[in-house]
């Protein structure tokens, strides 16, 4: 699945259940698929994988900052952009 997001902007997303690894990519102006931000586009991945399944109580979700939060518990690891 890809997006482009706006900084600042939430978005809510709906997703197949499954297991999914998060990679972003992130900077000033965005140049298309292939060339992402351009030279300066910083590229990473998140440390674990994020799992969406029903349950007893619903569909399991995840609220995501790409921002770094005190306390936060999403590690993630910066990647090369071929990786991307």
């Amino acid at each position: 699945m890809t997006m482009l997001i706006r900084g600042g902007q939430p978005i809510e997303i709906e997703c197949p259940l499954g297991t999914y690894r998060l990679r972003y990519a992130s900077g000033a102006v965005w140049q298309g698929e292939r060339e992402l931000f351009g030279a300066n586009t910083f590229t990473a991945e998140a440390d674990a994988d994020l799992t969406f399944e029903e349950g007893p109580e619903g569909i399991s979700g995840y609220t995501i900052e790409l921002i770094q939060q005190v306390g936060g518990n999403l590690d993630t690891d910066t990647i090369p952009r071929e990786r991307f």
